[in-house]
C-alpha cells in the first residue's frame, strides 16, 4: 500500500525515543501524524469496501437464484390451484 508516504518521525539521537514532545518539530509531527491516520483510514476503507462488495454480489446471487426457482415454481402452483 502507500509504502512510500509512510515517514518516520523524528527521534532522539541517543535513545531513539520519537520526539513528540519538543515544540520546535510540532508541525512536522502533526503533519506526519495526520498523513499517517490518512494512510490507515485509507486502507481500513478500502478493506470496508472490499467486503461490502463481496457481501453485495452474494446478495445478488440469491436473488438471481430465487427469481431463477420462483420461475419455476410459480407457473406450477398458478396451475394447480386455478
Amino acid at each position: 500500500m502507500l509504502q512510500a508516504e509512510k515517514k518516520k518521525l523524528k527521534s532522539c539521537p541517543l535513545c531513539r525515543q520519537p520526539l513528540t514532545q519538543v515544540m520546535r518539530y510540532g508541525r512536522v509531527l502533526n503533519k506526519m501524524k495526520f498523513d499517517q491516520a490518512d494512510i490507515q483510514f485509507a486502507g481500513q476503507t478500502h478493506t470496508q469496501l472490499g467486503q461490502a462488495e463481496g457481501m453485495y454480489q452474494q446478495a445478488a446471487a440469491a436473488t438471481q437464484s430465487a427469481d431463477q426457482l420462483g420461475n419455476r415454481v410459480l407457473p406450477c402452483m398458478s396451475s394447480c390451484y386455478a
